[in-house]
């Protein structure tokens, strides 16, 4: 409840955890690209993580025994399954074979978008609602794309805090709950269909995500498995249609409790490596981003594998050379502040659209109405409405026939680690 009770009231709600500074820094070498293998078909997949290990094998005696080989949603999906078909292949190698090889999902910006993705797929009647009220037409994208995720997130950012504003004032006026009791806060919200959907998206969605960002920003891996247990129901429901990330959610909570004591100090330890800037920690997918975006900002007009490469290999040195002299030429200075254009207006039209469809006093938001003045979805609509649905993905798969949450899960984990002895 520490956003509510503590990080509204003092504007701190999207300040950086405190305890997020890194402690080690990485060492950024680029590979050549791997021409004509992309992620879908399986013998392309074996062959980069083949090639990606073999980059390591000549240090493999005396340096190196285990890669840690990391990607998008797609990459690790192909690779947990290769590893689950041939596990002396990739985990459970010979002396003579080494390094083994762990597979990491990307967290940012891969699984933070697609966490994003799964609330904007669930909470869409509400965002669409709010965002068509105070102006934002990105928040009225039915089906955001990876490509905008930037730009949905700042508009996440606006939706949660005004939500959350508005909340704490609501908390001020007479008869209404301690904040710290959000279960009476639920009571009072299930008379009024309105506020039951702002209610359940903060609380269900909203929170999760920025948790789950301040999570990976110090690279709380502990807190990460939780969160990722957390969002298997939300993305379970057919709305959000997350089938991959919820079976890869089960894989990573497994590595994460099931690795071998100095293994799991390493895959935790870097489960988020550092920023360049040493502030923040980001996802294994940051740094291919990263890399991509040199690559199209310098690789314009005569485009050639030849020019690509050259790029690459050019990166480390321009990289290394660009970050001495920002750091040389801002050395000293104060931080620039950040200046977020419309936000605090849109907060206030946020506040402003709540304070008339479901009211500025706990009176009048915990009034009985089961008829949205948002045009929301009721139980008596068609539309399942979404912590409906993420209760019914608690007994019943994706493709609608019951089987209860944890049968499902431990029927993943089998087929995905195989290996494993399971004690009953």
């Amino acid at each position: 409840m520490q956003f509510l009770t503590v990080d509204t009231p003092n504007q701190t709600l999207f300040d950086y955890p405190a305890d997020g500074a890194t402690t080690w820094t990485p060492q950024v070498t680029p590979f050549l690209p791997m021409y004509d293998h992309l992620q879908m078909e399986r013998e392309d997949v074996q062959f980069e993580m083949q090639t990606l290990r073999g980059q390591f094998r000549p240090y493999a005696e005396t340096k190196v025994a285990l890669v840690i080989e990391g990607g998008d949603g797609l990459s690790y999906s192909q690779m947990i399954h290769e590893m689950a078909d041939d596990p002396q292949e990739w985990i459970f190698v010979s002396s003579n074979r080494l390094p083994a090889v762990l597979p990491s999902l990307g967290l940012e910006p891969h699984g933070g978008y697609h966490g994003l993705h799964t609330g904007f797929r669930n909470y869409r009647a509400f965002i669409t609602a709010v965002g068509t009220a105070i102006g934002s037409a990105p928040m009225t994208v039915i089906d955001p794309p990876v490509s905008s995720y930037n730009c949905m997130r700042f508009e996440l950012y606006k939706l949660i805090r005004g939500v959350s504003e508005w909340m704490v004032d609501v908390s001020q006026t007479p008869g209404a709950p301690n904040l710290n009791f959000p279960n009476d806060w639920l009571a009072g919200a299930e008379n009024n269909i309105d506020f039951l959907w702002v209610f359940h998206f903060l609380f269900d969605f909203g929170f999760w995500w920025l948790q789950f960002m301040q999570a990976r920003r110090k690279n709380d891996s502990t807190l990460l498995d939780l969160l990722w247990c957390e969002f298997v129901p939300s993305g379970r429901t057919m709305m959000a249609n997350k089938t991959n990330y919820g079976f890869m959610a089960v894989h990573q909570v497994y590595l994460g409790s099931a690795l071998h004591p100095d293994v799991a100090k390493l895959y935790h330890n870097t489960r988020c490596p550092p920023s360049p800037t040493g502030k923040t920690h980001v996802g294994v997918d940051w740094y291919p981003e990263e890399l991509n975006l040199h690559i199209k900002a310098d690789v314009t007009s005569h485009i050639s594998r030849a020019q690509i490469d050259r790029k690459i290999l050019e990166y480390p040195l321009t990289h290394t050379v660009h970050s001495g002299l920002t750091r040389l030429v801002y050395s000293g200075r104060k931080e620039p502040e950040a200046k977020l254009k419309k936000f605090d207006s849109d907060c206030n039209s946020v506040k402003k659209f709540l304070n008339e469809m479901v009211g500025d006093t706990w009176k009048k938001a915990s009034k009985r109405n089961q008829v949205s003045k948002m045009g929301l979805s009721t139980r008596a609509t068609s539309n399942r409405l979404p912590w409906d649905a993420m209760a019914k993905s608690m007994t019943h798969g994706s493709g609608g026939g019951e089987e209860h949450m944890f049968v499902w899960a431990a029927r993943t984990i089998k087929r995905l680690a195989p290996w494993h002895k399971w004690q009953l």
